[in-house]
């Protein structure tokens, strides 16, 4: 689910601001457990609806925007919580706050081990004759 929010995080000095932007035309129905875009239905898990409640409920700028300050103190969890606001809409923040998911290829790891376990034996195996 994207592009209902657009979550821009910016680093001071002193702390991080968070402009949030709503999406224009988004209805919300039940709750916030439904939003219906552009003749698409999409349906929220039990997080996100929580996450947009309280979106909902922060005041907004004159621009329509909503704004969060967090301070550097805070700076982990913020970036713990980045990957949720992505599930509302996209997210740009500094690149220090970003948490990248890792990966390791096991199989290829192993598949290599074992080659090259299967490799030492035979080369033991001819060195014993």
């Amino acid at each position: 689910m994207r592009n209902f929010f657009s979550f821009s995080v910016q680093e001071y000095p002193d702390y991080f601001e968070m402009k949030i932007s709503e999406s224009e035309r988004v209805n919300v129905f039940y709750g916030g457990a439904v939003l219906f875009r552009k003749g698409n239905l999409y349906l929220l898990n039990p997080k996100q609806i929580s996450l947009l409640k309280e979106i909902k409920e922060l005041p907004q700028e004159e621009r329509g925007r909503k704004c969060l300050q967090f301070d550097n103190s805070d700076r982990d969890r913020l970036a713990a919580c980045l990957p949720l606001f992505g599930q509302l809409g996209t997210v740009s923040a500094p690149e220090r706050l970003q948490i990248r998911p890792f990966f390791t290829n096991l199989l290829l790891l192993i598949g290599r081990m074992t080659v090259a376990s299967a490799w030492i034996s035979s080369l033991t195996m001819e060195m014993l004759r």
